[in-house]
């Protein structure tokens, strides 16, 4: 489990840089196309209603724009402003988007973050478990060096060694007496005795504390991180049909607003209904009305 712990881990982090990227991609383009349509919007209100104002021509004459072709130029610049309305709403699409993200990001990112910490803290207390049972251990084997030492000064002669015992070096160490040595000896074995029991309870406890962190606490961290990174692909992959979804949703209502499927004329039908010699006539007639007094 361990050694599976750090990749699966790993592993959610990408995806986080992915939901990012996508994040940021989504707010950049819903700029783009809110600019994009408001300046269509703006070229194409501001021409038509400039159009719109201009009067018939100087001094009272014929405007040379009326007929067939002004007909044309109007309605060529009001589907200009639906292109932009469209475009606008595109854009306030992909922004609803990315904010929905962001906050798929926010809490996924919240989760790993959780996951991972209640993850470290179970292994720290692993750990610190793991360095007593160490601590006890060395404490043990050095009082039960410590009593065998005893042993060996007890099974010893103590004549023996006061025989070999310098003159100068008995003036300030005296060998010990049978008591002293049986005294020494029961002394350390009861502080090994008792150290025993101590490396034998926290060798209990260690054992308990990594059966539950490798039974119960690593594979319901790895199960989570995995849930999380499972979930943030999904969003991924929904969140990107949607936006595929959505471009060829409004993509479609260009086209319809270009070239409307019923029975309202698109954009080169009325440039093809333009007549040049119609458009004449008219200005030609306009022209002479306001000339005649």
């Amino acid at each position: 489990y361990a050694a599976k712990a750090t990749p699966v881990a790993k592993s959610a982090a990408p995806y986080q840089e992915y939901l990012m990227d996508l994040i940021s991609f989504m707010k950049k383009r819903s700029v783009m196309e809110a600019e994009y349509g408001t300046n269509i919007l703006k070229l194409a209100t501001g021409l038509r209603d400039n159009y719109r104002q201009q009067p018939d021509g100087a001094n009272g004459q014929a405007h040379f724009k009326q007929g067939t072709y002004g007909d044309c130029w109007t309605h060529i610049l009001e589907m200009h402003e639906r292109l932009g309305n469209n475009r606008l709403e595109f854009s306030r699409d992909l922004q609803v988007v990315s904010e929905e993200l962001s906050s798929i990001y926010k809490e996924t990112d919240r989760s790993r973050k959780q996951f991972k910490e209640a993850g470290a803290k179970q292994e720290r207390i692993v750990q610190e478990h793991e360095q007593n049972l160490e601590k006890a251990k060395q404490k043990y084997d050095t009082l039960t060096e410590e009593w065998e030492r005893a042993i060996l000064q007890k099974a010893a002669d103590p004549t023996a060694s006061k025989k070999t015992m310098t003159k100068g070096m008995s003036i300030f160490r005296q060998p010990k007496s049978v008591n002293q040595l049986q005294r020494q000896e029961e002394e350390a074995r009861a502080k090994a005795s008792s150290a025993h029991e101590q490396y034998k309870t926290q060798l209990a406890k260690t054992n308990d504390t990594r059966q539950y962190y490798f039974s119960h606490t690593l594979p319901s961290m790895l199960k989570n991180l995995k849930d999380t990174i499972d979930e943030s692909d999904l969003s991924l992959q929904y969140y990107l049909m949607r936006y595929g979804y959505m471009y060829e949703d409004y993509m479609m209502k260009d086209a319809v607003i270009l070239n409307p499927i019923n029975s309202d004329l698109g954009m080169r039908d009325r440039v093809e209904m333009v007549n040049k010699d119609a458009d004449l006539q008219v200005f030609v007639q306009a022209y002479a009305a306001k000339a005649t007094p």
